[in-house]
């Protein structure tokens, strides 16, 4: 038998003994806060740790009118420090 042909055997037999199993995946909790709560985007992220902590990931949506380079600058002006500890790194 070459060794071609019992490359395709061993194939074929891999993919017949494979099970598929599908899990279902939850989604990600999303966070809509107020423009109050969102003054201190870190201090907003500290409240709702444990809540986005059971799923690993959450989705945070501004508040209406905030402008995006607010937040962001938000982000890039802070302490590397600062950031972890609030996430917890």
């Amino acid at each position: 038998m070459s060794c071609n042909v019992r490359h395709l055997q061993a194939m074929r037999k891999s993919l017949l003994e494979t099970t598929r199993v599908v899990v279902a995946v939850p989604e990600a909790p999303v966070f809509r806060p107020t423009a109050e709560e969102f003054e201190d985007p870190l201090a907003y992220i500290s409240s709702i740790q444990a809540a986005a902590a059971s799923s690993g990931i959450a989705k945070i949506v501004p508040p209406p009118g905030q402008r995006v380079t607010q937040w962001r600058q938000c982000f890039a002006t802070l302490a590397m420090d600062r950031l972890s500890a609030c996430i917890n790194v």
